[in-house]
Order: C-alpha cells, then sequence, then structure tokens
C-alpha cells in the first residue's frame, strides 16, 4: 500500500460524510440491506444542516431499519462540515 495525497476543493458550505459498510450492509427483518440509495437519500435531506443532525437520522434511521435485528458489523460515519465564511 502506498500513501497517496491529493488535494480537493472543499468549498464554504461543503459536507464530507465517510462511513463503514456496516451502515450500507445492515439489515432488515427480512434480510433485506440497508443499502446506498437509502443513506444517499438521507444525506441529501441533511446536506445543508449541521453534521450532528445528519449523523442522528442515519443513526435513528439504520434502528429503525433493522428493528430488533442486532448489530453483527460497526456503524461508524464521520460527517465534516467547512463552515461558509463569514462576511467581512
Amino acid at each position: 500500500f502506498a500513501y497517496q495525497e491529493e488535494v480537493t476543493d472543499f468549498p464554504p458550505g461543503s459536507m464530507l460524510a465517510v462511513g463503514t459498510d456496516g451502515i450500507w450492509e445492515r439489515l432488515d427483518p427480512e434480510g433485506r440491506e440497508y443499502g446506498h440509495d437509502r443513506y444517499v437519500k438521507l444525506f441529501k435531506k441533511h446536506c445543508l444542516g449541521p453534521a450532528k443532525t445528519l449523523v442522528k437520522a442515519v443513526y435513528q434511521d439504520i434502528l429503525t431499519f433493522s428493528g430488533d435485528i442486532p448489530e453483527v458489523d460497526d456503524v461508524t460515519l464521520v460527517v465534516v462540515r467547512r463552515e461558509a465564511m463569514a462576511d467581512s
């Protein structure tokens, strides 16, 4: 594995979310996966608000989705919001 550094434009107001497969692969009582599409819908709904709002929404949705099915993988979500620049 070779480390590679990359510089990406991250303009004010942007949000970055990085999650583990424990989110996408979480199962409901019928054995269906949570999936990327469901996560993307939540991201789009909450991407203009505070980062903690997205984290809470995803966590609550995963719990609702999975019902009584126990966790078998970690669920990790890191969300970073770059605040908009204040007017000078």
